[in-house]
């Protein structure tokens, strides 16, 4: 797609150096490994590695990094009521970690319209299993 349907208008009557400062900044960390590849070494030199250019602060909100969660150890003597809540903490942990992987691809710029509405609608599906499986653990308490 047409990347300036991505940039504000105000910023695009912005002077060059501006603009150009404005989409260093707005790149993903794993986006200078790539432009290697296609040969942009010689458009920004180390400035793009880093995204940043000296002195100047980021115009985006940062997107939410995803959670860890915390490592749980299962009890030496454990009785089959138990081991049902630790697989559904277990299964809770990694739903967790699914809503907030797919909550960072939907923030993602970068996607067309059918992409966003795909990954929302992954992210709705992940989070309406997350609340099942939390409202399940917590009945079985």
């Amino acid at each position: 797609g047409n990347p300036q349907r991505h940039v504000r208008q105000a910023v695009l009557e912005k002077e060059c150096g501006e603009l150009l400062r404005f989409l260093k900044n707005r790149m993903e960390p794993e986006e200078p490994g790539k432009e290697g590849a296609g040969g942009g070494a010689g458009r920004g030199g180390g400035a793009v590695a880093s995204g940043l250019t000296p002195g100047s602060a980021p115009m985006l909100a940062p997107t939410p990094a995803p959670m860890s969660a915390p490592a749980t150890t299962p009890p030496a003597a454990t009785r089959p009521e138990d081991e049902d809540l630790l697989d559904r903490q277990q299964e809770v942990d990694v739903l967790r970690r699914e809503v907030d992987t797919l909550t960072i691809r939907a923030n993602n710029v970068h996607l067309t319209q059918a992409g966003k509405y795909a990954a929302k609608k992954k992210l709705a599906m992940a989070r309406a299993r997350l609340l099942r499986e939390e409202r399940q653990m917590k009945a079985a308490r």
